[in-house]
């Protein structure tokens, strides 16, 4: 049975709209449960799933989506992590399981779906696709957050495209494009360059699917309006990105002469 403290504190920001943050979960979960002597498999799992750091590349040290917020060595020179992936058992993604079920906000649908897909090694049954939909379901939610930052928003909307693409959700990535083109109109600023390319980069390179020709043309036109902006100043940094950006698009598309030109 999990702490009574840290059932109570969960459900309380399970309704609330704020956005939720893992750093904070985990430090009010640590605190309640402190030095007890008794942890029981809930408090491990809750431990965990609020411990672990993301990574929409999955270049973590566990090369997963989530890795280890620290990682030390012991007395005797082993490397050890925290948290440790010895915590998961069977167990342990039976209990996500039971949670995802039972929470409504969109932050806690999405983090007990992704651990149950990136652990389900540890399970005895694999993950239906219905876990699929629900995580990408609740990332696209996150990142229509209000007042989020552009770049959360993106990473939000990246996890929700790595996961349609992968599982080969096709309904799911047509809406996930027409988010994109509008999160990167919104956000984009010519001297961030993680804020803009990105639809490029997922879609027009990475993925098959029906792109409207008004659209497309309209979004290469931006594209392009940016990298001569980026010409006339001293930027070489965005203008490099810019400039490679659109060479792979028309190289992709074996149109050479505009891949010169560029």
């Amino acid at each position: 049975m999990i702490n009574k403290e840290v059932r109570e504190y969960l459900n309380k920001i399970d309704n609330s709209s704020s956005r939720l943050k893992e750093h904070e979960i985990s430090a009010k979960i640590r605190g309640f449960i402190g030095t007890q002597k008794e942890r029981t498999l809930e408090d491990d799992a809750e431990i965990f799933a609020f411990s672990v750091y993301t990574d929409e590349s999955n270049e973590t040290a566990w090369n997963s989506y989530f890795g280890p917020i620290a990682s030390f060595a012991d007395k005797d020179g082993k490397p050890v992590d925290f948290p440790s992936l010895d915590t998961l058992s069977k167990e342990t993604l039976d209990y996500w399981s039971h949670r995802l079920k039972n929470v409504n906000h969109a932050y806690f649908k999405a983090r007990y779906a992704d651990l149950l897909i990136e652990f389900k090694d540890y399970s005895e049954s694999s993950v239906g696709p219905e876990i699929f939909v629900v995580a990408i379901d609740a990332h696209i939610a996150l990142s229509k957050q209000e007042g989020l930052e552009g770049i959360y928003a993106k990473q939000e909307l990246e996890r929700a495209y790595f996961l349609a693409k992968k599982y080969k959700q096709k309904d799911k990535l047509q809406n996930i494009f027409d988010l994109s083109v509008s999160l990167e109109s919104k956000i984009a600023q010519d001297d961030k360059p993680g804020l803009w390319g990105f639809t490029l980069e997922w879609f027009l390179l990475g993925s098959k699917i029906s792109i409207p020709e008004d659209i497309l043309d309209a979004y290469l036109e931006s594209l392009e309006e940016r990298r001569v902006r980026l010409l006339k100043q001293n930027s070489v940094w965005p203008l490099e990105n810019a400039t490679i950006g659109l060479a792979r698009y028309y190289k992709f598309i074996n149109d050479s002469s505009k891949a010169e030109a560029v």
